[in-house]
């Protein structure tokens, strides 16, 4: 049967992210009221869906079928690392790994993993290069060397409160999420205070101030990212994506001036990487397209990610990149003059004796052994970011060993079980938030319903504890609304027959900080039923509760005898949710 998260479109409906109808389903055998304890933000959308109450079991005997939700006892499980440690099981630093579309060799528009963006600076003034690292899922994460300069370590990472995605103000928004940051360290002013530069795969480009010191970094929550934005438009229009940004003072050797902008983009054209003259300050960037020059045409290689250095030590600015297809490509500059540039041919840069990097690929310029050389740092589609170490001289760079993971420490109680059947969506950017699977053996002093006997495992929601050392500021979304609250969904669509009764049943539990619980069955579509969604609220305390409901889905078209369904569980809060045996079976005659 096919995942429900794999049904969602290329046009970004994420699971459960469904159009809504403007009508709700015909329900039977209960009694319905309208949509009027809480009007929500797509109020016009919904108003006259339908939804119900739980009502607790019948008094009289019902037969029902099979459980049509093979996953409801949550015994499908495997342990697993936990994501907020940064580090995974097999040691290598790792961000949250996300898909995002992409157009292949053939023209195809497919999601596809991304590698990480990372970038090198010495944020805590200790004199050791420390790891900023932007994963696809648009997290950032800050690993400080606990090491030496040219025997670094790094520990877990810690999230810092950055998050550049999209308000969400409509079911089909793009950017809210997978945003694809790509980052660069910049110290605008030369005082050892940097601050974050990233480019988006909306094609926007932020700045992200260092409010903090040399030797206490101090990124505020981004709660307004329009006052971050630096326009590469004159009238902030957006002309690429998958921008990736390197600022650089190369293209004006001798001059006191501020910093240009080297970009690559992705744009599903020929892609190419652009020189943005700044005719403002450091303190103040302004780019137009009056003062933009597109230094390398694109070849189609898409989602390109430019450094620039001088490769040769002949004076000139080159440019390296990384691109979808995982390769390294060096462009040598060959310009006459300052005043026109041009580059040589770009040609495969080989690691330890390959070419071929795994896809999607970015490159970062940083020292994390103290030779002095253009080492690289090197993101991967596998979610992780490898170094390749420089074994040349200047002006003639070699990289003869093959590129390395970079290594953490994942800390042993940094491991979790999870669901292979559930998964969690929504409220963008608040990290630190699990679902997992406990029983009395995981979680001292928890305990089943006394009705589930033979329980194995119940499903928890909870904010995972950390203890950061330098930004203990979380960035938290401002409102969750329809279009911003927690989904825990069922990967399976549930095959349901039309105008047959059908029985929802589970065991449920929640502590004050959760509120706006309900379970949501959905469609991919409205066309053939009506409508898409039937939403019922539940009510739970910080005791067990049972929650059930029979509902029957009907339709005016005759011709349908069944119909794909998802579910999935939806709430507001970040406090403790726990719910177990979760049963959908058709009532028998």
């Amino acid at each position: 049967m096919e995942k429900a998260y794999q049904l969602a479109k290329a046009q970004h409906a994420f699971p459960g992210h469904i159009k809504l109808g403007l009508s709700g389903p015909h329900i039977t055998g209960i009694t319905t009221r309208p949509l009027a304890t809480r009007q929500p933000s797509w109020g016009k959308l919904i108003a006259t869906a339908a939804m119900v109450c739980l009502w607790p079991l019948p008094a009289t005997a019902q037969n029902y079928g099979p459980n049509l939700v093979s996953g409801g006892n949550f015994e499908n499980v495997e342990t697993t690392y936990n994501p907020w440690a940064g580090v995974d099981d097999d040691g290598n630093i790792h961000g949250i790994d996300a898909q995002q579309i992409a157009v292949d060799d053939d023209g195809a528009v497919r999601n596809q993993n991304f590698g990480p963006s990372v970038t090198v600076a010495d944020l805590n003034g200790d004199g050791k290069p420390d790891l900023i690292l932007a994963d696809t899922k648009g997290f950032f994460w800050y690993f400080p060397n606990s090491g030496t300069p040219q025997k670094p370590a790094f520990t877990q990472g810690e999230v810092m409160p950055i998050w550049l995605g999209e308000e969400r103000t409509n079911v089909e928004s793009e950017a809210y999420d997978r945003i694809v940051p790509r980052i660069q360290a910049v110290d605008f002013d030369n005082k050892k205070l940097f601050d974050i530069v990233a480019g988006t795969y909306a094609g926007k480009l932020f700045r992200i101030r260092n409010v903090g010191s040399s030797t206490q970094p101090n990124f505020r929550p981004t709660t307004n990212i329009d006052s971050l934005t630096i326009n590469t438009y004159s009238e902030g229009k957006l002309w690429c994506n998958y921008l990736a940004p390197c600022f650089t003072s190369m293209f004006n050797p001798g001059q006191l001036g501020p910093l240009d902008l080297v970009m690559g983009e992705g744009t599903y054209s020929a892609n190419s990487i652009y020189l943005l003259h700044n005719t403002g300050s450091n303190s103040n960037p302004i780019f137009d397209e009056n003062h933009r020059q597109k230094i390398i045409p694109g070849m189609g290689l898409e989602q390109l990610t430019p450094v620039v250095l001088d490769w040769n030590n002949d004076g000139k600015p080159d440019i390296l990149t990384g691109d979808r297809t995982g390769y390294l490509t060096l462009y040598l500059n060959t310009s006459p003059s300052p005043d026109r540039i041009t580059f040589a041919p770009g040609k495969h840069i080989t690691i330890g004796g390959e070419e071929k990097l795994g896809n999607v690929t970015t490159v970062a310029l940083g020292d994390l052994t103290g030779n002095g050389l253009p080492n690289l740092l090197i993101g991967t589609d596998d979610g992780t970011i490898h170094y390749a170490l420089n074994t040349g001289k200047i002006g003639a760079p070699v990289f003869t060993t093959p590129a390395t993971p970079i290594k953490g420490v994942l800390p042993p109680t940094y491991h979790y079980v999870r669901a292979t059947d559930w998964t969690k969506f929504g409220v963008w950017g608040q990290a630190n938030e699990l679902v997992s699977c406990v029983n009395p053996q995981i979680e001292p002093g928890f305990e089943f319903p006394p009705e589930l006997k033979n329980a194995k495992y119940a499903l928890k929601f909870f904010l995972f504890p950390t203890k950061p050392v330098y930004f203990p500021d979380r960035y938290l979304n401002k409102v969750e609304d329809d279009l911003n609250e927690h989904g825990i969904q069922y990967r399976e669509f549930l095959q349901l027959k039309l105008k047959t009764r059908y029985h929802v049943h589970f065991w449920i539990k929640a502590d004050s900080n959760i509120t706006n619980l309900h379970f949501k069955f959905f469609t991919t579509d409205r066309d053939n039923l009506g409508y898409n969604q039937v939403l019922r609220p539940i009510s739970a305390s910080d005791s067990w509760t049972e929650g059930s409901a029979d509902l029957t889905f009907d339709t005016a078209n005759p011709n349908l005898k069944t119909y794909g369904f998802g579910f999935e569980f939806r709430f507001s809060g970040q406090g403790t949710l726990y719910i177990a045996d979760v049963k959908i079976q058709e009532i028998l005659p």
